[in-house]
């Protein structure tokens, strides 16, 4: 587990994150094992350069894949888990993902086969309007997968507060939107992110 409340942090955690090439159609012409090796090896070549610069845990997203469908493929939750496989085996580094698609089933199933040390959910708690339409909090979802998977001890929940790929359907307070992620969502850590360098600082001074 890379985060949680019972771990003690006596210095900045350093996350990286591996954008993954597109794999599927209509993004590629087609789907062949030459293709999917070349982007294993982009992998093995980005999680080097982290590993080099000293971080201490990566993430892999599909953010290629838009606009998103909810829930994710099975052919996109069993390539992104092939490639998760590849780099666990390769590396040893903290390992975790974030889906495109807002797909706590999915996530989960991907952390338990690996396993991943950490998930990243965009949107946790509340409702955000973003450009596939009107997504809602899942919070309770996914600690129920978590609890069902036995990832409780395993893997860290890193909840967004208002990504800023959406707007917030009715906006709650930061600090408060805080309160609940950690109070009733019991996320292990929060993700703030504005629309510019300076509104994150302003940001993440407010939730401090």
């Amino acid at each position: 587990m890379l985060l949680g409340s019972d771990v003690k942090i006596k210095s900045p955690v350093i996350l990286g994150v591996l954008h993954v090439p597109p794999f599927l159609p209509p993004y590629v012409s087609e789907v062949s094992e030459n293709l999917l090796q070349k982007i294993e090896s982009f992998l093995f070549s980005e999680t080097e350069k982290w590993i080099e610069g000293g971080v201490q845990g990566i993430f892999i997203q599909n953010g290629c894949h838009f606009p998103s469908s909810k829930p994710a493929s099975p052919e996109t939750l069993t390539i992104l888990t092939r490639f998760g496989l590849k780099l666990r085996e390769r590396f040893k580094v903290s390992l975790g993902i974030n889906l495109e698609e807002h797909d706590v089933e999915g996530l989960t199933a991907i952390a338990r086969a690996i396993p991943l040390d950490f998930v990243r959910i965009k949107v946790y708690l509340g409702a955000m309007v973003k450009a596939d339409g009107i997504v809602e909090g899942c919070a309770d979802k996914l600690q129920k997968k978590i609890w069902e998977l036995g990832l409780s001890s395993v893997t860290t929940v890193m909840a967004d507060v208002y990504d800023r790929t959406g707007v917030p359907l009715a906006a709650i307070p930061l600090e408060e939107m805080c309160r609940q992620a950690v109070v009733f969502g019991r996320a292990d850590a929060l993700i703030i992110t504005g629309f510019s360098f300076t509104e994150s600082l302003e940001m993440l001074k407010i939730a401090k």
